[in-house]
């Protein structure tokens, strides 16, 4: 079986509402300036979010974390990245009212996850890393991390697609870590069948459309 979802990443505004959006600050993705952090939601409210990416988008707002799970209810996992910490509870009561608790997947820094792991114990939780730029020196980290993230209660790992390989993905398992493959900026088609023989668990990428043209490719899954 197979399925799909999205991921989004929450900041919060200066008046105490949590909003999607990437950067910590608005000067990239939108026509204005500044800290989300230092702005209200009315102010975020008015921004065009849109027209950096292209034209076609030009006038898009950015959501707030309600609005984003209502949109996404029923379409599958949703990974929430909190992007900076104190967040947790109020993150995790906006989750609860949706009812999407089974749905959600928690992730962030070390620091952001032990912070949910105390304030919403019931939620699943993501560490993501980067474990070097070789199969030795992975080998190495991700002994280490592995030992945190069973010790803090963290139930999936992420691990570089590129350093991912039989007997780190026994390692985790052993240890009844979840792994899925952190992502591929631009892969090649066959670089993503090999992916997929691994047998991961789960795949963040950034070229889903490539991913599922893959998959769907005759005795691929």
């Amino acid at each position: 079986a197979t399925g799909s979802g999205m991921e989004l990443d929450v900041h919060r505004t200066i008046d105490g509402q949590l909003v999607v959006i990437h950067d910590s600050t608005l000067d990239r993705t939108t026509n204005g300036s500044g800290a989300v952090a230092n702005k209200t939601l009315d102010e975020i409210r008015g921004l065009d979010a849109g027209s950096w990416f292209s034209k076609q988008y030009r006038a898009e707002r950015i959501p707030t974390l309600r609005e984003a799970l209502r949109l996404a209810r029923g379409r599958g996992l949703v990974m929430v990245e909190l992007k900076v910490p104190g967040i947790a509870r109020q993150v995790g009561e906006e989750i609860a009212g949706e009812r999407m608790l089974d749905d959600v997947i928690i992730t962030g820094t070390r620091d952001v996850l032990i912070e949910a792991r105390q304030e919403c114990p019931h939620f699943t939780t993501y560490l993501a890393g980067s474990w070097g730029d070789s199969l030795c020196q992975a080998n190495l980290l991700v002994g280490e991390h592995l030992d945190w993230v069973v010790a803090n209660g963290i139930r999936i790992m992420g691990i570089s697609i590129y350093t991912l390989s039989d007997p780190i993905l026994e390692m985790c398992r052993c240890r009844g870590v979840t792994v899925w493959g952190s992502r591929a900026l631009a892969p090649t088609d066959g670089e993503i069948s090999d992916f997929l023989s691994l047998g991961l668990d789960g795949l963040l990428t950034d070229v889903p459309a490539q991913v599922v043209k893959v998959m769907r490719k005759p005795g691929q899954i």
